[in-house]
């Protein structure tokens, strides 16, 4: 259904940010839009009054009917301060002030909307660029991880056979998970001393017990 597509249309803001973007917009340039929008409203307003004054005694019906009041008017007024001229068929005084709306208020009436179309394409490169430095940082966070880890493989290896020795001893006749390494005689012997030592400490323990 339509308000399915359209809430659909809302989901693409978690991947452009559009929305976003022209509300940030509006916030930093609200002053501006202030001005210049009263300004382009101020324009709209008064050449529609005066298009309604020169024109709604035209001969033609095809061009008098756009000019019954001002409310009218304002639809082909608009039109032309966005430059566009559908209708050619005015009064002289008509076609002196559809002129000057062409050569001189349309480039006001338009401030807005290209202080609009260019913030907001200024914003979304901006977002892009944000995007692009913390897809940046992260990679470069990554390697940084590789590299401590690698340098820590290298501290291990060169080490050499000290850690794994250590190991050996201290783990007396057994052998690792895998048993591919054989006990070395110290470590027997040191566990025989051990458990001799234990055994002695057993019996005095029991003989001063009595």
């Amino acid at each position: 259904c339509p308000a399915a597509c359209l809430a659909r249309l809302f989901k693409l803001e978690r991947y452009y940010r559009s929305f976003g973007a022209l509300s940030q917009l509006a916030a930093d340039s609200k002053d501006v839009f202030k001005v210049t929008g009263l300004a382009a409203l101020s324009l709209w307003v008064t050449f529609s009054s005066v298009m309604w004054l020169l024109e709604s005694s035209n001969p033609m019906v095809e061009i008098r009917q756009y000019y019954v009041s001002i409310p009218k008017a304002m639809w082909m007024t608009l039109l032309n301060l966005s430059g566009e001229c559908p209708l050619a068929d005015y009064s002289i005084p008509g076609k002196l002030v559809t002129g000057f709306i062409g050569i001189f208020a349309v480039s006001i009436f338009s401030v807005p909307f290209g202080l609009m179309s260019g913030g907001f394409q200024d914003e979304l490169e901006d977002n892009v660029e944000e995007e692009l430095k913390r897809e940046q940082e992260e990679k470069e966070k990554e390697e940084h991880r590789q590299q401590e880890l690698e340098e820590q493989r290298r501290m291990i290896s060169s080490q050499g056979e000290g850690p794994q020795a250590v190991a050996r001893f201290l783990r007396g006749s057994a052998q690792d998970e895998l048993g591919s390494q054989v006990p070395t005689r110290a470590a027997i012997a040191f566990e025989w001393v051990c458990l001799t030592m234990i055994f002695f400490t057993v019996v005095a323990v029991l003989l001063e017990s009595r």
